[in-house]
C-alpha cells in the first residue's frame, strides 16, 4: 500500500504533468493560431496583390482601347478631311468649267448678235438701194 507521502508525491507529479500538458497544449494552440493567422494574412496579402495586378491590367487595357479609339478617330478624321478636300476641289473644278462654258456661250452669243447686226445692216442697205433704184 501507498503511504500518504507517496500518494501526495503522485498527486504533485500528476498535477505537474497536467500543468505541463496544459501549457504544452496552450503553446501548440498559440502556435497553431499564429500559423493560421499568418496563413490568412499571407492569403489576404496575395489576394490584394492579385487584385492590384488585375486592376493595373484592366487600366492598361482600358488605356490601350482608348488609344486605339483615338487613333481610329484620327484616321477617320483624316480620311474625312481628304474627302472634304477632294469634294471641294471637284466643286471648284465644276464651277470653273461652268464659268468657262458660260463665257463661251456669251462669246458665241456676241458673235451671233454681231453677225445678225451686220446682216441686218446689209439688208437695210440692200433695201435702201432697192428703194432708191425703184
Amino acid at each position: 500500500m501507498k503511504s500518504f507521502g507517496h500518494f501526495t508525491e503522485d498527486l504533485d507529479t500528476t498535477r505537474a504533468a497536467l500543468k505541463q500538458r496544459s501549457a504544452d497544449t496552450m503553446a501548440r494552440f498559440k502556435d497553431k493560431s499564429t500559423a493560421s493567422n499568418k496563413a490568412i494574412g499571407d492569403r489576404r496579402t496575395e489576394l490584394l496583390k492579385k487584385a492590384k495586378e488585375m486592376a493595373a491590367d484592366a487600366a492598361a487595357r482600358r488605356k490601350d482601347q482608348e488609344d486605339q479609339r483615338a487613333a481610329a478617330k484620327a484616321d477617320a478624321d483624316e480620311k474625312q478631311a481628304m474627302k472634304d478636300q477632294i469634294s471641294a476641289e471637284l466643286k471648284a473644278e465644276r464651277k470653273e468649267k461652268k464659268d468657262d462654258n458660260e463665257e463661251k456661250m456669251k462669246d458665241r452669243q456676241k458673235k451671233r448678235m454681231s453677225k445678225e447686226r451686220t446682216q441686218e445692216k446689209r439688208r437695210e442697205a440692200a433695201q435702201k438701194v432697192m428703194d432708191d433704184a425703184g
